[in-house]
């Protein structure tokens, strides 16, 4: 089963590669097929055969041209075949193209499977597309995505209807850090005296407010304020802190003034 996408690179096969691939698979297994003819031999034929060539081509149709030289003879008749040709009526660029636009969704919309864009694309292209995540619970963790593309209409090779089927690495998305203000510990501060303090969070960019009227935080977290006699006494404050992204957090504290 190829992988389309794996460690954060796509694979896809162009149509040229995909053309010498078939080229290779034919040239390694029509000798095995054939089996050296020996079907024929048994019945008293004498085949000499010679060197294979193959130029597959993916046009609308998937088409062969094969030149293999043969001569079949038995007792005093020769036939000479060399030219050899079949077409499949079967549209691989569009397997390619689909599954292509797969892989790239997949990319652009990491953590989940996009059944919308499964569905149109369907419609589209006039094929059935199917997915199956598979969660693997190994040390290796290697969660994967498992297509399978076939025609609405499905065409009928060998007895099976053809299917094009490939996985990608499940594409996690990326998780956000969450905004969390450092625990602030409780103030105390002396009428007339200059009190400050900082308040931190874990992220950068944070703003922070205050829900009190004793001092205004600085929008880096800064507390800087000389209380008054008319402010002594204990205090609950919350600062609420908030990041580019839109995440809040609270932290209240008590502030103790004498």
């Amino acid at each position: 089963m190829p992988y389309y996408y794996a460690d954060e690179k796509m694979m896809l096969l162009s149509i040229n590669h995909s053309e010498r691939e078939l080229e290779r698979y034919l040239q390694d297994n029509l000798p095995i097929c054939l089996d050296n003819f020996s079907m024929f031999q048994e019945e008293g034929y004498q085949i000499t055969a010679g060197k294979i060539e193959i130029k597959a081509k993916f046009k609308g149709k998937v088409m062969i041209e094969l030149d293999y030289p043969i001569i079949i003879s038995q007792g005093v008749s020769v036939i000479e075949l060399n030219h050899f040709s079949n077409q499949i009526n079967l549209d691989l660029p569009k397997y390619f193209s689909v599954s292509q636009k797969l892989v790239e969704t997949s990319v652009e919309k990491p953590g989940y499977v996009c059944l919308t864009c499964m569905e149109n694309l369907a419609t589209q292209e006039n094929m059935r597309i199917e997915s199956y995540p598979i969660h693997d619970q190994s040390y290796f963790e290697n969660d994967i995505v498992w297509y399978r593309l076939e025609d609405k209409h499905p065409k009928s090779f060998g007895g099976s209807n053809f299917s094009f089927e490939f996985v990608i690495e499940y594409v996690s998305p990326e998780i956000e850090e969450q905004l969390q203000i450092e625990d602030i510990q409780n103030l105390e501060g002396n009428v007339g005296e200059l009190l400050t303090y900082s308040v931190k969070a874990n992220l950068n960019e944070v703003k922070f407010k205050d829900d009190t009227d004793l001092f205004e935080i600085g929008k880096n977290g800064e507390i800087s304020f000389i209380p008054t006699y008319e402010r002594k006494g204990t205090h609950f404050i919350t600062i609420t802190a908030e990041s580019v992204s839109g995440q809040t957090d609270q932290e209240l504290f008590i502030l103790k003034i004498s």
